[in-house]
């Protein structure tokens, strides 16, 4: 009931939203006071892709982070929800190369209740939370995406965590068990083609039509 009230109500929906990311840490201090269990899944952080090409400085590219299950360890399932999950991107290896502009280029999961993103120069985190919980990991669970814009021509190396400090990803049945890995992938950004390159292809395509359509008429 009241998880159906909160999805019903836009207003108290958007407030929960805006709260800021030190809100929610302080309610996941709160909650590992609160419970003594600790105990460690084998839950482990993923991108979506190894390699990330964006096209010129000022282009973007989205980068979407999940979150998988192996047998063994605590279980999240029907039993024993995930409440609480909250990651960091860091994208300063090197710095200047790529960023996350504004907190508005952090997008969570909607199957959580409740978001909290915070930006920086060279880190972009994601805080969720799940009244219900969630239940199902039989298949990657997104926990959110992240859009870079390029900023300079070159490569930069991003990496993904568990937020810390304190535990971030939380169970119906008080377990905090943070994924230990931490995944890489590269960020390329690419000069844009020039102008004198991408007329000379069209003029190649042109040509080659028309040397089809006669050969095509003979």
């Amino acid at each position: 009931m009241k998880s159906t009230t909160m999805r019903s109500n836009p207003k108290l929906r958007h407030g929960m939203r805006t709260c800021g990311l030190a809100s929610w840490l302080a309610v996941s201090v709160l909650l590992s006071l609160a419970y003594s269990s600790q105990a460690r899944a084998d839950l482990t952080l993923s991108f979506d892709q190894s390699t990330y090409s964006i096209l010129a400085p000022g282009q973007m590219s989205l980068i979407s982070v999940y979150l998988t299950q192996t047998p063994g360890g605590v279980q999240i399932g029907a039993g024993n929800t995930l409440r609480t999950a909250a990651v960091n991107l860091l994208f300063n290896s090197p710095s200047g190369i790529a960023s996350v502009l504004t907190a508005t280029d952090v997008t969570g999961n909607p199957a959580f209740d409740s978001t909290s993103r915070s930006v920086s120069a060279t880190s972009a985190s994601l805080g969720e939370t799940s009244i219900a919980g969630i239940s199902d990991l039989s298949s990657p669970l997104l926990l959110g995406t992240f859009k870079l814009t390029g900023l300079a021509i070159g490569d930069t190396t991003i990496q993904v965590s568990s937020l810390s400090p304190g535990p971030s990803f939380g169970t119906s049945q008080g377990n905090f068990i943070d994924p230990q890995n931490i995944p890489t992938a590269t960020v390329s950004v690419v000069p844009e083609p020039p102008a004198a390159v991408l007329a000379m292809l069209a003029l190649a395509i042109c040509s080659l039509c028309g040397w089809r359509r006669r050969k095509a008429a003979a």
